[in-house]
């Protein structure tokens, strides 16, 4: 590839391109002033001159996932690369950093790909903001930059922080098996369990205070990379010592089914089910095709039906291990019962729910919401009406067989059982 042409074109990019650039994108241009523009743009000259000089991030990976980012990361360089020069002939004329972000900024519309969006995060402003137009599937105080509010932005800068220590924290495990530190079989074995626990992170948006991360395997396990408690939100590494442990006791209930047993969280809105379509929503993003807005659209959704995604309180039901799972093959069990009624897919799950809500197939966050909305209706709604029935349904049955001091210890240690119904 030549040196004037790092992205391989035919035509490349010049400062006389930026002038007519700047012409014809007069109107963003006076949009982008609306945003404080002046910071916007040196942001955008000073992110192109870091991106283009960073080291090529290609590798010789296996995983797919891995190396299809590292073909976008490279493809962004390649584009900072080019527009590098048309930037920093604008400042040889003498002019500063904003007015060079500026003819960058013009310039980008003649780069094929997602060269516009790419410049506008550099510039360190979310500028698309909402993109659900149908208000059918817009949750109920959700607006344009909603994402960036008091609100809601530690919750955005948490998911991102967390997203991101489950991408460092598979890297390094690849990084051990390349340099001999661990096998195939242990690198397989390894990935599971950090899936395992992802999959309810990846499903976890706690903005609210009163409803926190509460999940006890999420918080105990050494494969989650992310710890997030009322005293410390950040990587685990980093955490205070006693944190953790602190935490996980404060969550823990003992089962009143069963001496010397923990009760068993089951999530009401499955964390397996609801991972898929996040899944999908952060492809858009990454795509340019949706935004942190609809982020906070789509965690906010479901609380119409007063669901609560992921490990956090509201959505956290304490059980006893015969009341929730097949593990004692009562035919009244929890799950045993969701599986019979067609309401769960077992190790298939994400498989599934993908194939039967089309996500490999959604191109926007109209066509993800509608389809979200699809299978609360039909899956996570009549899920969670069954869930509480069998809860309510144990407890009747108990109570009726019990006696005295056997009835009053039941109900002391029920009593202490996490139900979303008692949490608001």
């Amino acid at each position: 590839m030549e040196e004037d042409n790092p992205l391989g074109l035919g035509y490349t990019p010049t400062f006389g391109d930026a002038i007519q650039g700047i012409v014809d994108y007069g109107g963003a241009v006076a949009r982008f002033y609306q945003k404080g523009i002046p910071q916007f743009l040196t942001g955008v000259r000073r992110g192109i001159k870091e991106e283009a000089e960073a080291p090529s991030p290609i590798t010789d990976t296996r995983n797919p996932i891995q190396a299809a980012g590292e073909l976008t990361t490279a493809y962004s360089q390649a584009e900072s690369a080019a527009l590098e020069k048309v930037a920093s002939g604008v400042e040889a004329l003498g002019l500063p950093e904003p007015v060079a972000g500026a003819a960058a900024l013009a310039v980008s519309p003649f780069i094929p790909g997602p060269a516009e969006v790419g410049l506008i995060t550099k510039g360190g402003t979310a500028m698309m903001g909402l993109t659900v137009t149908d208000p059918r599937f817009i949750a109920k105080g959700v607006a344009q930059d909603v994402a960036q509010t008091p609100k809601f932005a530690p919750a955005v800068k948490t998911y991102t922080e967390r997203g991101q220590a489950y991408a460092d924290a598979v890297k390094q495990v690849q990084s051990n098996l390349a340099s001999g530190k661990i096998s195939e079989s242990r690198l397989k074995k390894t990935l599971a369990k950090i899936e395992k626990i992802r999959k309810g992170d990846a499903s976890t948006f706690e903005y609210d205070p009163t409803n926190p991360y509460a999940y006890r395997e999420g918080i105990e396990s050494s494969f989650n990379p992310y710890v997030s408690a009322p005293e410390y939100t950040g990587l685990r590494k980093d955490a205070p010592r006693g944190v953790v442990s602190k935490r996980a006791k404060e969550v823990q209930a003992d089962d009143p089914y069963e001496a010397g047993r923990k009760a068993q969280q089951h999530h009401i809105l499955a964390k397996a089910e609801t991972k898929p379509f996040a899944d999908t929503l952060m492809d858009l993003i990454k795509k340019g095709v949706a935004d942190e807005d609809d982020l906070v659209n789509f965690f906010v959704w479901p609380e119409q039906y007063d669901m609560f995604p992921g490990n956090v309180l509201n959505n956290l039901l304490d059980m006893g291990e015969i009341t929730h799972t097949v593990a004692k093959k009562d035919p009244m069990a929890l799950h045993k019962i969701l599986k019979e009624a067609g309401l769960e897919f077992g190790s298939g799950t994400e498989k599934q729910i993908i194939k039967n809500y089309g996500l490999d197939k959604v191109t926007n966050t109209n066509e993800l919401m509608q389809a979200y909305d699809r299978y609360l209706q039909e899956i996570a709604i009549p899920s969670k009406e069954i869930t509480y029935k069998v809860h309510d349904m144990w407890y009747d049955k108990t109570v009726k067989q019990l006696k005295g001091a056997e009835l009053k210890e039941f109900k002391e240690k029920y009593s202490k059982l996490s139900d979303p119904r008692k949490n608001r």
